[in-house]
């Protein structure tokens, strides 16, 4: 069974951020060497970035807030509930996932119990203006993050694993075995992306909305471009994944077990690996990238001109072929230019003789 990995790469691409039981580690994300490390009072079910600060999730429900520059702690928060994963806004909002549902904390603000009885998963859409909830029994609910009201939901029919908002304007969700796309409002179901594409696990979306990636069971992540709904191939580990997040462009982060951590670009397949922190053993993995860049690169260039005519040739052009009608004009033309020149020099002929006396 997949064990959820507390991980982020920040969307500016600075760092990745791991957690491997009470221990934070972060990492460069440039190069993936480490930058600091410290441990908390108990087991970290979440971590995320937000304006400046790193925060980091018990699993009793204590929010540290850490300075993103050297570690500090800035504050500590207890909310008293077991938590089991976290979601950051781009306000930077924070909500920790807890059975009972998401505690919202604003930036600058105090938090407030979003209602959602077996929450297992949860992101913000644009602006932390509205929250995606998935529960354990399959039900997805967009609401209000300040109010807690419900615009919409949907019973998907099997438990939720991932929630993530596109910027194409819908979500992103995966449940059971099924990958779909439910609109902004949380009452109709806008796609679904093919069966063998299926994950059940967490997933994330490019800050374009036009790449997903979720991953499914143990080692196993798939991608997929969310123009034409199409699957652009997978990523294979020989070691367990479970936490992926996007950072700038098409650039993926991975987190694995152990505290490791990956960052690939889906469209050169580049890829670097995080390096230990000082008193932490370096372990190697192997990963097959089956990825199919044409896809993506496809997906990117028609959402570039909206779906139409990707490039129109403005070179040189052959001559097409002469209408019948031309030739037969042209041929016409040239005999009665050849009658008349002919008549013309008769008469001239003629003229001549006769002014002479010869005729």
């Amino acid at each position: 069974m997949r064990e959820p990995v507390p991980f982020t790469y920040t969307t500016n691409g600075d760092v990745m951020i791991c957690a491997d039981g009470p221990e934070v580690l972060v990492y460069s994300g440039q190069d993936g060497s480490p930058r600091w490390k410290l441990f908390t009072e108990d087991v970290v079910v979440g971590v995320g970035q937000a304006r400046g600060e790193i925060a980091a999730v018990g699993a009793a429900g204590t929010v540290w807030f850490f300075r993103a520059l050297d570690g500090r702690l800035e504050r500590t928060l207890p909310l008293e509930a077991e938590a089991t994963g976290i979601a950051v806004a781009d306000s930077g909002a924070i909500g920790v996932i807890t059975s009972e549902g998401v505690h919202v904390i604003p930036a600058g603000g105090g938090p407030h119990l979003v209602s959602a009885p077996g929450a297992v998963a949860a992101a913000f859409g644009p602006g932390g203006t509205s929250l995606g909830i998935g529960t354990g029994e399959g039900v997805f609910r967009a609401v209000d993050p300040s109010s807690g009201g419900a615009w919409g939901e949907l019973d998907l029919g099997a438990p939720i694993g991932g929630v993530a908002w596109s910027a194409r304007g819908f979500w992103v969700v995966t449940s059971g075995k099924r990958w779909v796309l439910i609109s902004g409002d949380g009452q109709t179901l806008a796609g679904e992306l093919p069966a063998l594409q299926a994950a059940g696990g967490p997933v994330a979306v490019s800050l374009d909305g036009l790449f997903a990636a979720a991953i499914d069971g143990l080692n196993q992540v798939h991608i997929a471009e969310l123009f034409s709904n199409q699957p652009a191939g997978s990523l294979t580990y020989r070691r367990a994944v479970g936490g992926l997040a996007f950072g700038p462009d098409a650039m993926l982060g991975l987190g694995l077990d152990d505290g490791d951590a990956m960052r690939i670009d889906l469209h050169t397949q580049h890829n670097i690996r995080t390096e230990p922190h000082q008193g932490r053993g370096r372990n190697a993995w192997n990963v097959d990238v089956k990825i199919d860049g044409a896809v993506l690169r496809g997906a990117a260039a028609s959402a570039q001109v909206s779906g139409a005519s990707i490039a129109e040739y403005t070179g040189f052009k052959p001559d097409e072929p002469t209408p019948w009608w031309k030739i037969g004009a042209g041929l016409g033309g040239g005999c009665l230019v050849l009658f008349a020149g002919t008549s013309l020099l008769m008469f001239l002929t003629t003229w001549a003789l006769w002014m002479r006396g010869l005729l």
